[in-house]
């Protein structure tokens, strides 16, 4: 069972904490399941990224971002949960309701899922409260084979949760198989919400497409009035981006002459306003086989470019999608540098 698969699981019971504040737009009533008082947080949206470990073979992992959508099942009793994520495998749909089983003291749930082979799945252990981290453990049956499942939730605020998920061939001998940092998105109407939804999968799509040096989809998700401050303050439109800075790299990258090695985005923020949304992070990243001479990319198979940047990127919904109309990047400087 895919690892995607069993983080849905977990997430599924987490469903559970929901949000009391009227502040954020949605109800005050607590879930009348046992549990402490942290798990009457998280009921609401949220915009989520998944960071996969590299699989045997690779340098890097993978980087899943998507949505998250809570709510209280009838009588406050059980909870519901809509799950939305695209990652380098393709996108995954999936719903769940969790609730209390009286008997065995914890949170069962069902998932049904777009690419689970059963539809759904029902789960044989259930989610337990451990002080203020809900955990789950099973080890399930296939084929002859056990595979064991563990996922903590823990960390638990208002505006954002940790989650490790683990795997192996028993309960003693467990991986991480991914760590998932969920932001909330302000509540807001359901058009906002699809917004938002797609505002991370325009967002990931275009990561992949900077890796890959796909020049069509990085064209078709840049505004033409886009305007980029380079690190050393140089700004450039789209059309002289175009020429001297990607379709260079992504001939490169074609070719086989270049590739990255690491391309990951890490601390992201989206603060959303009216059809525009500022996108703060960081990009870790690390290529071989060129350099940047006199601002443009040229072939060196000894060479390799690694570094961290800090950016803000303006995205503009546009014609029912979202293009980046601006980046501004930046490289911290140093502590002895520092002012």
């Amino acid at each position: 069972m895919r690892n995607l698969l069993v983080l849905s699981f977990a997430l599924c019971s987490l469903q559970a904490l929901s949000q009391t504040t009227q502040a954020m737009n949605v109800t005050a009533d607590h879930l009348k399941m046992p549990g402490p008082d942290v798990q009457n947080l998280m009921l609401g949206t949220w915009s989520i990224t998944v960071a996969y470990p590299p699989k045997s073979g690779q340098s890097t992992g993978d980087i899943g971002r998507g949505t998250e959508i809570w709510r209280p099942g009838p009588g406050d009793r059980s909870v519901i949960e809509e799950y939305h994520e695209r990652n380098a495998n393709g996108e995954t749909e999936g719903f769940g309701i969790a609730w209390w089983d009286e008997a065995a003291h914890g949170q069962r749930f069902v998932w049904c899922e777009n690419d689970l082979p059963s539809g759904c799945y029902v789960s044989n252990e259930v989610f337990k409260w451990q002080g203020e981290s809900l955990v789950w453990k099973e080890e399930q049956q296939s084929g002859g084979t056990t595979t064991a499942y563990s996922e903590v939730f823990r960390h638990i605020k208002q505006d954002s949760f940790e989650q490790e998920l683990r795997e192996g061939k028993s309960l003693n001998d467990l991986h991480r198989t991914a760590m998932i940092t969920a932001t909330r998105v302000p509540a807001g109407s359901s058009a906002h919400k699809a917004q938002m939804n797609s505002l991370q999968l325009a967002m990931s799509a275009r990561r992949e497409a900077m890796v890959k040096g796909d020049e069509q989809s990085v064209d078709s998700c840049t505004a033409a009035e886009y305007s980029q401050t380079d690190v050393y303050g140089r700004v450039q439109d789209k059309a002289i981006w175009m020429s001297e800075y990607f379709r260079p790299i992504a001939k490169l990258i074609k070719t086989g002459s270049f590739r990255w090695e690491r391309y990951d985005e890490g601390n992201v923020q989206i603060t959303p306003f009216e059809n525009v949304a500022v996108v703060t992070g960081e990009l870790s990243m690390k290529g071989v086989g060129a350099k940047i001479s006199e601002g443009k990319w040229e072939a060196s198979p000894a060479s390799s470019i690694e570094g961290t940047l800090r950016f803000t990127r303006v995205w503009i919904w546009r014609d029912g999608k979202w293009m980046l109309a601006a980046l501004h990047n930046a490289v911290p400087l140093k502590p002895e540098a520092r002012p």
